[in-house]
């Protein structure tokens, strides 16, 4: 029984009290309100709208608890409580009061453009008259906090011109007066303080309206009449609020009007009579700054240093701080570190917040990265909102672009950008992450960012720099040209001067890259003329050399490559090298030499300078001075190895065959081999044996070497080639069986050959030469079994009819040999002949007419010619006259091709000879024949 009335007793004590009814819980609320009890009041509150759900004032109790939480500076809360009060009391009427409180949340929240939307939201309400003009005023607040000072100015003009005798129209004259004087329009900011003074000489202004007025006479330069007015200020108002400031903006003046000992004393008094420990602390700081101005260095640190020993704890760190910034100023930034570091480690808010960004600063400064990054990062985790905040974040993030430390810097830019929308630096922060994009390689994402940047801020300098990065990207990617025409594009738009110069000297060598080497020669010269002494000349000289050297501008290119030569860097030994070049290829070879023998003995270890003593080799061999070149040469096989001293000796056998010492080459030969037994020129020297003999027809010679090549070198490139020189050469000895052997065996081993085309026209030959239909036909076959190739196959073919073979085919194979756009216009022509013979053959002389003509205009070789010469003989078969004088047309036409040239004359010379009028023109075709052909066997058909 006791236990059930205990649980009855705590049930009733802690239950709501229902004797209060909701009159007196609202009420309740309402006096805790005006006594500024704030969490009472929404705690009565809260209790009424719970217990009285339904009760219709609780409109007004959700209204009252959103403000309250507004004084307590819970702006969240205010946010969801007007919430709440719009979704469930659509049509209430303190609606109408809650784009002004969610205003004033998001202003004192530092959310201005916020604000600004809320506050034009509440002007928008009828009724409100309250409201309406506050909302006015701090429109021009947030305006102000902005900086957007024309429209803060606009708003307190519009509050003036609508509202009249409203007591917050002082403020709004007052602060459109600051507005002015932002905008650096002094005399109107003048003349309105002068009106508010006379007209509202009581208002809570009117004391501080002199001193507005003297700055603005500071600012127009009158600083007689500024000193006036501060001194008729601190007359009138010796203990003022503003009387420290305007004391330290009096002794700014006297400083400006050059009167220092006027200054001094004037700030010593302040020093004395201020009441404030730190307006005193402040007038001793600007004490010791005149001091430094005045080169009184002693007095400078001498009074920091009196406060820095004896003040009190907060005098003494404010000292600190000061003479940290007297170090600073000073130059002897080193000297403010152990001030500073003391700060950091014992001092408190803002205080705490300027030493800590300023030591920060000094560490950056004197080359302590780690250590200045440590510090910016302590600074923007303690400070997120400081006054410095954005700024140490910058720092931090361009420390970490420093060292290559982006990927802590990533996240920092993502947080800035998302805190600071608006932010000047914002360009910059895009700019950092493109450019860590870039460094990571992925330059597709890199380049849409870098991009994106200057389309958006194209005026702004990382705008400029990213338009850079775009042409730098696409010369990374091998897109010169498309590189040139991005760093033009920058150039056109007058950038910074270095920014300028970097662009200009990148679109020489984009255009350089990209081989548009006549713009290039402009814009290298342009760059050479602006930057006489830039470091980047002896690159560029060394480009513009290459230029004239490719266009065989020899003598510019010796010039330029003398630039690049004189002064050391990467290009120098190469550029004394090929200046010998450019003297050897005017064929002064004495000079050359001279240059090239330089080039060995100052650099006998450099590539470029062991190479040229196997110039020196090939100059002289050129130059015909074979024993010059034979010392050069066999002291370059001496003393080099691999691939140079293998070139040396090839060229030395060279030299040694056009002596004629047939001995001496084959022993530098079997030095080679011995030497270099898996060399590329000992394979090379044999196939190139093999070729001079059988350009001297000496064909079973070249025969041997051939084979020679073959045999020792398998696995090389020429063994291939030689395959098919060999069958060449046995054609040549009529050994056609052999030759056919040859070049099956090359279709067979090496189905992808780089010679598929000798091959081609070898087979095309062979069948020529055999004449022999079903030979050719057999042979034909036996290719279509070792390749596919288009061309081989093709010209196969061709020749297969050419002596008469596959009889039966007709025209198709022809015509869709014709119709292969990838094949060479030489074969598709002679296919398209052969059709044009076929028709000749079946009677359609109209359409083989038609075949020759296309073939006349189109080629002007053999094939052309003999187009020519069928055109003639069908034209002959029914007009003579005009047959003769076609194939007259051909010799004037084709005097270089015997064979059908010598025919044509022989054919004209037919139709006149049987012509009773034409006997003197057959005469004449008869001498002409034995004049041009004397050789030719239809010189033994005339009579």
């Amino acid at each position: 029984m006791k236990r059930i009335v205990l649980w009855l007793l705590i049930i009733f004590l802690t239950m709501p009290l229902f004797s209060q009814n909701r009159e007196q819980l609202l009420e309740l609320g309402r006096r805790s309100y005006q006594d500024r009890l704030y969490s009472q009041a929404i705690g009565h509150f809260r209790e009424f709208m719970d217990y009285y759900p339904t009760d219709p004032r609780r409109d007004m109790a959700l209204y009252m608890t959103a403000v309250s939480w507004f004084y307590l500076r819970n702006y969240s809360s205010v946010f969801s409580a007007l919430d709440s009060l719009e979704e469930n009391f659509p049509h209430s009427i303190y609606i109408q009061k809650a784009p002004y409180w969610r205003g004033l949340s998001y202003y004192n929240k530092r959310e201005y453009e916020q604000a600004v939307d809320q506050f034009q939201h509440q002007l928008q309400m009828e009724g409100e008259d309250y409201y309406y003009p506050r909302s006015l005023l701090y429109l021009g607040l947030a305006q102000e906090k902005l900086d957007h000072w024309d429209l803060a100015r606009a708003w307190y003009k519009r509050m003036i011109d609508e509202l009249d005798n409203h007591n917050l129209l002082v403020q709004a004259q007052f602060r459109l007066g600051l507005v002015e004087m932002k905008l650096q329009d002094y005399s109107q900011a003048l003349t309105r303080f002068q009106a508010l003074a006379l007209n509202y000489a009581t208002s809570p202004f009117a004391r501080d309206l002199p001193y507005y007025s003297a700055l603005c006479y500071s600012q127009m330069g009158d600083y007689e009449e500024a000193n006036r007015r501060y001194r008729s200020y601190l007359q009138l108002n010796p203990q003022g609020a503003l009387s420290d400031r305007v004391s330290r903006a009096l002794a700014d003046n006297y400083r400006s009007l050059g009167d220092l000992d006027q200054a001094l004393e004037i700030l010593e008094q302040l020093q004395q009579e201020s009441t404030s420990s730190e307006n005193r602390l402040e007038a001793s700081k600007a004490i010791a700054k005149l001091a430094l101005e005045m080169e009184d260095w002693d007095r400078a640190f001498q009074m920091m240093n009196q406060i820095y020993q004896n003040g009190s704890s907060s005098e003494r760190l404010q000292a600190a701080f000061t003479l940290a910034e007297l170090y600073i100023q000073k130059g002897e930034p080193n000297n403010s570190l152990v001030y500073l570091e003391e700060l950091v480690e014992n001092s408190y808010g803002d205080l705490l917040e300027k030493s800590l960004f300023l030591l920060a600063q000094q560490k950056r400064e004197s080359g302590r990265v780690d250590e200045a990054i440590e510090l910016y990062r302590r600074y923007w985790q303690n400070y997120p909102n400081g006054e410095r905040a954005a700024q140490a974040a910058r720092w931090l993030i361009s420390l970490y672009q420093q060292e290559d430390r982006m990927e802590e810097a990533l996240p920092l830019i993502e947080q800035m950008l998302e805190l600071y929308p608006q932010d000047e630096d914002k360009p910059a922060y895009l700019f950092f992450k493109a450019d860590y994009l870039l460094a990571k390689n992925d330059s597709a994402a890199a380049l849409e960012n870098f991009y994106d940047l200057w389309q958006t801020y194209p005026e702004n300098p990382y705008g400029l720099h990213s338009l850079y990065r775009v042409g730098y990207i696409y010369g990374i990617r091998g897109e010169h040209i498309r590189a040139s025409q991005y760093f033009q594009q920058l150039l056109d738009l007058n950038p910074p001067a270095d920014l300028a110069r970097d662009a200009l000297y990148s679109l020489c060598l984009s255009l350089y890259l990209g081989e548009s080497y006549d713009r290039a020669l402009v814009v290298m010269d342009q760059f050479l003329q602006l930057y006489p002494q830039d470091q980047k000349n002896n690159q560029l000289a060394y480009y513009l050399a290459d230029i004239y050297y490719d266009q065989q501008y020899f003598s510019t290119a010796y010039k330029y490559y003398g630039v690049a030569a004189a002064t050391a860097g990467e290009n120098q030994v190469k550029s004394l090298y090929m200046q010998g070049l450019c003297l050897y290829e005017q064929e002064l070879w004495d000079q050359g030499r001279a240059i090239l023998s330089d080039t060995f003995n100052r650099f006998p270890e450099d590539s470029w300078g062991m190479e040229a003593l196997y110039m020196m080799g090939v100059g002289g061999r050129n130059a015909k001075k074979y024993d010059q070149a034979k010392e050069d040469l066999e002291l370059a096989a001496q003393i080099f190895h691999g691939e140079l001293g293998e070139r040396s000796l090839f060229m030395l056998t060279q030299v040694l065959l056009d002596q004629q010492d047939q001995s001496g080459a084959e022993a530098v030969l079997d030095t080679m081999k011995n030497r270099y037994p898996q060399g590329d020129f000992a394979a090379n020297l044999i196939y190139r044996q093999g070729d001079i003999a059988y350009s001297l027809e000496d064909y079973r010679k070249a025969l041997t070497w051939y084979q020679l090549c073959i045999r020792q070198y398998p696995q090389h490139s020429l063994s291939a080639q030689s395959l098919l020189r060999a069958a060449q050469s046995r054609m040549e000895l009529l050994d056609y069986q052999n030759a056919a052997d040859a070049l099956l065996r090359y279709l067979e081993q090496y189905p992808q050959g780089s010679s598929m085309s000798l091959a081609a026209r070898s087979l095309s030959e062979l069948i020529r030469r055999q004449k022999d239909p079903l030979g050719a036909e057999d042979l034909f076959s036996r290719v279509k079994e070792l390749s596919n190739d288009e061309e081989l196959l093709s010209m196969t073919y061709i020749a297969c009819r050419r002596v008469g073979g596959f009889p039966g085919d007709g025209t198709e194979a022809l015509q869709n040999i014709y119709e292969m756009d990838d094949l060479a216009p030489l074969i598709r022509n002679e296919a398209l002949l052969l059709v044009a013979l076929d028709d000749e053959n079946s009677g359609l002389f109209d359409e083989a007419l038609d075949l020759y003509e296309v073939l006349v205009t189109t080629d002007s070789g053999p094939l052309g010619a003999e187009a020519h010469f069928a055109m003639a003989r069908v034209i002959s078969n029914t007009d003579k006259d005009r047959g003769a004088e076609e194939y007259m047309n051909l010799f004037y036409l084709y005097p270089h091709e015997d064979r059908w040239a010598s025919e044509a004359l022989f054919r004209a010379w037919e139709i006149y000879s049987q012509l009773d009028n034409q006997q003197r023109q057959a005469q004449m075709v008869a001498e002409k024949l034995k004049e041009e052909y004397p050789f030719s066997s239809w010189v033994e058909e005339l009579p």
